[in-house]
């Protein structure tokens, strides 16, 4: 089983190794780009912690206790050829929750006692969000406690020209937390083991990473990992997706995470909120999804309990959500309607600006059109956005050969905008607007099957002024809803509310706009009417399988919604 075990960690860790969570722009003096190791060896750990299950501090330890230039040799792990290393290092520095032991080899040319120095007060005392906290307590407030299986409080920062293959140009690994360094070496059966260092610890770059010229970096890298640190404490098997986005926010409230955000995801939205892939994009739409979730559901306490909570992935998400009357889908519907939007309230941020024309959009140019999804089809939990012609009333026809979709219109009229629920209660589903200045479908698949789909657009009569898709008929205000069922072969229902007395005519008409059955001409009072329609025309002949519309006015009052009879 030992053996089989460690083929395995072999076998997946030359697989996974894939570039992971951007901390910071390119710079001149690194030409790269920082990124984690921490998925990869999350993965690689996996297996072992599934087996081994995870270790219990033990009751009574007593902690050795370093000092300033006392020497270690530590282990690491080499990414260029997936192995363990030993790195001689000496403890630098001392700070009330951090030992800073930095690689030998390293040591003045690389790093030097005032980049150390200001690692360890960024760690201890203040961080660029708040200079009366430390990353330390930024952390722990936010995310949790970490684990102790070695009985000091302290955790281990080994700064190290970490070894990739980084040759100049593109990706780096900047940093990474190792749970392997929570079991003790001596854990029986377990032959990986030998090379934990058993303590907590976290590992930060200093090659081409510059300590020296940028300590912002270092700090957001140290930020990042000790957060993977917690989240192994609290939940050791979250997926990812959820772990990674917690990480990038970890450098948000220590303040070292405020440049502009989305360029490589939002130039992609098709891409799958929750299937990792480890590009930058992942992690950049990872991060978005969790500072949307704090912002508009709780702020850092919903952050807290997603990563306390038991269950993983959206099943967390949903847990965490139930106190909020939300859940995942509903949530994730907005998120993506405010990264097309980016505006105030609840389709947008408050921390930063997207730039969203890099989104790229299907424009349909005139009417009728129609969009065949072709492969590569929709990923899942992923968007895709189609901008509309603007004309007097227009129809969109949906139908999925599988799966499940979240389908969005964001209407906007007079600075307004409107976000209209597209009805899925049947396939195909129809919806119908008029009265805009720009209209845009967003397109979310919600399931993991390989389906397609199809719209259909087309222009409505000139005559048409259609009422807004609304959920319900509510006392209180003029409204005419749809009608149930839709479409219908013998017999339709049409509700309609009214906030004061008044005189209602509901009429029906043809797609050519003749009007052919009169059902209302009355005068209510207030409240909410209903009223049948069995099909037929004026001189109670059965009508032909079509489009009709049904129009209420009243005095202040006229709008006009389509229905489909079949025979």
């Amino acid at each position: 089983m030992k053996n089989k075990i460690l083929l395995f960690f072999s076998i997946l860790i030359c697989g996974i190794l894939v570039f992971s969570e951007t901390y910071g722009e390119t710079t001149e003096t690194s030409r790269g780009w920082p990124i984690s190791g921490t998925p990869a060896l999350q993965e690689r750990m996996r297996e072992l912690v599934e087996f081994y299950k995870k270790p219990t501090p033990p009751l009574l330890k007593k902690p050795i206790e370093w000092e300033i230039g006392q020497k270690d040799t530590l282990w690491a792990w080499d990414f260029s050829d997936t192995s363990h290393y030993q790195v001689p290092a000496t403890c630098q520095a001392i700070g009330e929750y951090c030992y800073i032991f930095v690689e030998d080899s390293v040591w003045t040319d690389r790093v030097d006692s005032v980049a150390v120095a200001g690692l360890v007060k960024a760690f201890d005392q203040s961080c660029k969000a708040d200079p009366t906290k430390g990353i330390y307590q930024m952390d722990i407030e936010t995310f949790g406690n970490p684990p102790d299986v070695d009985g000091d409080p302290r955790i281990f920062v080994l700064v190290l020209d970490i070894k990739d293959n980084f040759s100049g140009e593109g990706a780096y690994v900047a940093g990474y937390f190792y749970s392997l360094n929570e079991f003790s070496p001596d854990t029986h059966g377990c032959d990986i083991c030998q090379y934990s260092n058993f303590r907590e610890m976290v590992y930060v770059d200093c090659m081409p990473l510059d300590i020296k010229t940028d300590p912002d970096q270092a700090r957001a890298t140290l930020a990042h990992e000790f957060q993977h640190l917690i989240h192994w404490e609290q939940d050791w098997d979250e997926e990812t997706w959820i772990n990674e986005g917690c990480s990038g926010y970890a450098e948000y409230v220590c303040g070292y995470r405020s440049r502009r955000v989305g360029d490589n995801f939002l130039a992609n939205p098709n891409n799958g909120l929750t299937d990792w892939e480890g590009e930058l994009a992942d992690y950049e739409q990872t991060f978005m999804f969790i500072v949307y979730l704090a912002e508009h559901y709780g702020g850092t306490q919903i952050v807290t309990q997603l990563v306390a909570e038991e269950a993983n992935s959206i099943d967390g998400v949903n847990e965490v959500l139930a106190g909020e009357g939300a859940d995942f889908p509903s949530v994730f519907a907005d998120w993506v309607i405010a990264n097309y939007l980016d505006q105030e309230g609840e389709y947008g941020y408050q921390m930063f600006d997207l730039p969203t024309d890099n989104i790229p959009i299907t424009q349909i140019t005139s009417l009728p059109d129609t969009v065949q999804e072709v492969e590569p089809f929709l990923e899942h939990w992923a968007a895709e956005y189609i901008e509309l012609p603007v004309v007097a009333a227009i129809e969109l026809n949906f139908q999925k050969s599988l799966g499940e979709f979240l389908l969005q219109a964001v209407k906007k009229t007079g600075g307004e905008t409107l976000v209209i629920d597209f009805p899925l209660d049947q396939n195909p589903a129809s919806l119908s607007v008029s009265n805009y200045d720009t209209l845009a479908l967003v397109v979310a698949k919600a399931s993991d099957d390989s389906s397609s789909y199809q719209c259909v657009f087309q222009e409505l009569p000139t005559w048409v002024e259609l009422a807004e898709a609304e959920t319900g008929v509510f006392p209180g205000r003029f409204l005419l809803g749809q009608n149930f069922p839709n479409p219908f072969n013998a017999v339709t229902t049409i509700t309609f509310s009214l906030p004061a007395v008044a005189v209602v005519t509901l009429d029906i008409f043809n797609s050519c706009g003749q009007r052919v059955r009169g059902l209302l001409n009355n005068e209510l009072g207030p409240g909410t009417w209903i009223v049948k329609w069995d099909g037929k025309d004026a001189q109670d002949r059965d009508l032909a399988s079509g489009v009709y519309f049904y129009r209420l006015q009243t005095a202040g009052y006229t709008q006009t919604r389509r229905m489909v009879l079949l025979k």
